[in-house]
């Protein structure tokens, strides 16, 4: 049986353990998998052992000399610092608010955006460590400033902790003190402390890209430039073809070719087919790129056309990677500087807890309020069409109070106010109901008087059109020529009996509402 088996207390199914087991029983000392041959733990990243070679960690700063890689990395990093951060106390105990306070203020005074910037090189590396300059600040003990190390300059042992190399310790570098150093880590992994960074992807995206370039700027020289040709006489000498030769080299960068023709010069141009895609190739590992950073692709390459959709989708799926970058960061700083600010300060406050908020979005807030609203109405809906039903919910009140979100207490109905209702009213009603009627009877009866006096005036312009069409049809012209005929027809259509039609309907129907007014005001 091993150690670590025999410390552990024994369990039976009858008694409950009186401890519960302490530590970790798989930890990085038994791990088979990691080599564990002195003091420190290696990497276990396949992509720094595979190509890591002397450079180690600082292979991945070159992904950084990428633009797009460098662009989409610090974006991620830079939306987290654009937010507003915020203090919370562990609980409403007087002494958590004490320790809260202690430390915002320490907080605004060392400038957190720089410290959460430098905390953030893990998303690449794996993990980054700040060491803590602590100051006496009158009775406090205050953090003046953390200052952000190389990673290639520390290890760490079987227990997580790191250890700093110096010429004295190069291979298992020293020990170091408590309360010092914050070791912020992307993806923790309990068999391997030093992180699992978004290098061992991105190298290869900028590895492969790098490629492409090369075999591009190949393409170009090869087929966007031509080759100067030399044709010498037949018989030159070999001096003479030389010297013609080294004449057109330094023509071009691509070198030049002499033939045995005549002695004219050209230029021959490679011919290709198709489209060359190495464009195409490294524009897909540009995307690649900013979907592995940002989780999307549309704030970096939004292409011919946009959607408003998408785009809503994609930086709902940004700002989702950016809150979990804000609880890794967080989550690091209470357990590390938070916590030894209190520690120092106010050792019986518990750390408080830090967030970065995300910007509310107005319209979908309002959208989402809505959706509430309607939801909470149903639900009241359902629960009034129940109780007219012969049922009603066993505990309503909590019901109605869990719907709503909020306490509520019973009370009588009251009704909506309504307007009184005289003998009188309801006869003025049903008189201005009657003869709003009989009015739009009035108007269906003028707009068949002026549809039946105008009838006439519109069956002559039908006449007049069908003759027209008949006699285009009779000498053999084309439908195609009908609308010139039209504009030659329309002089003599004649507009001016309909016109006095429509004009005293007009004024009929004005005078009618001039009377209509006249009557009700009692004239």
């Amino acid at each position: 049986m091993s150690d670590d088996a025999k410390n552990l207390p024994a369990l039976s199914d009858e008694t409950p353990p009186s401890t519960p087991p302490a530590g970790l029983i798989a930890n990085p000392r038994n791990d088979i998998t990691i080599p564990l041959y002195s003091k420190v733990l290696r990497p276990q990243d396949e992509t720094l052992l595979q190509r890591g070679g002397g450079k180690g960690i600082a292979l991945y700063r070159e992904v950084l000399k990428d633009g797009r890689a460098y662009t989409v990395l610090q974006k991620r990093k830079r939306k987290l610092v654009a937010r507003e951060w915020i203090i919370e106390p562990a609980s409403q105990a007087r002494v958590d608010r004490k320790a809260a306070k202690v430390c915002e203020d320490q907080l605004r005074a060392l400038n957190l955006d720089a410290v959460t910037l430098g905390l953030q090189d893990a998303t690449l590396m794996g993990f980054s460590i700040g060491e803590v300059e602590w100051a006496r600040d009158g009775a406090a003990i205050a953090a003046r400033r953390v200052v952000n190390h190389d990673q290639r300059r520390f290890l760490f042992g079987p227990d997580g902790e790191p250890r700093l190399l110096t010429w004295d310790a190069l291979a298992e570098g020293i020990e170091l003190p408590q309360r010092k150093f914050i070791v912020h880590r992307f993806e923790e992994l309990s068999s391997d402390p030093y992180g699992w960074g978004l290098g061992r992807i991105l190298f290869w995206h900028v590895l492969f890209k790098r490629e492409g370039v090369a075999f591009w700027m190949k393409a170009l020289e090869r087929f966007a430039t031509p080759i100067p040709v030399g044709k010498y006489p037949i018989g030159s000498m070999p001096q003479q073809q030389q010297a013609l030769l080294d004449a057109l080299s330094g023509a071009i960068v691509s070198g030049a070719i002499i033939a045995p023709a005549g002695t004219d010069i050209a230029f021959a141009q490679a011919a290709v087919s198709g489209t060359l895609t190495h464009e195409d190739w490294c524009r897909y590992w540009d995307e690649q790129t900013a979907e592995t950073v940002l989780g999307q692709t549309l704030s970096t390459n939004i292409g011919q056309t946009g959607s408003k959709a998408a785009a809503d989708t994609h930086q709902k799926t940004e700002d989702e990677l950016i809150d979990g970058d804000s609880d890794l960061v967080g989550a690091t700083l209470r357990n590390t500087l938070l916590d030894w600010i209190c520690a120092y300060n106010v050792p019986d406050g518990a750390p408080p807890i830090i967030k970065w908020k995300r910007p509310t979005n107005v319209k979908e807030a309002e959208e989402a309020a809505g959706l509430a609203a309607d939801r909470r109405a149903k639900d009241l809906a359902n629960i009034q069409q129940m109780k007219t039903m012969g049922w009603a919910p066993g505990e309503e009140q909590e019901q109605v109070a869990e719907i709503m979100g909020y306490e509520v207490v019973a009370c009588e109905p009251t009704p909506l106010p309504q307007a009184p209702q005289t003998p009188q009213a309801n006869q003025d009603n049903f008189n201005q109901q009657t003869a709003f009627a009989e009015a739009r009877d009035d108007v269906a009866a003028d707009a068949q008087t002026l549809e039946d006096a105008g009838q006439p005036v519109l069956d002559g312009w039908v006449g007049k059109v069908r003759a027209a069409i008949d006699d285009l049809l009779s000498t053999g012209g084309q439908l195609s020529d009908l609308p010139a005929r039209m504009l030659q027809l329309y002089p003599g259509l004649g507009t001016k009996k309909l016109a006095k039609l429509i004009g005293d309907a007009t004024a009929n129907a004005e005078l009618r509402g001039r009377a209509d007014v006249n009557d009700e005001a009692g004239k």
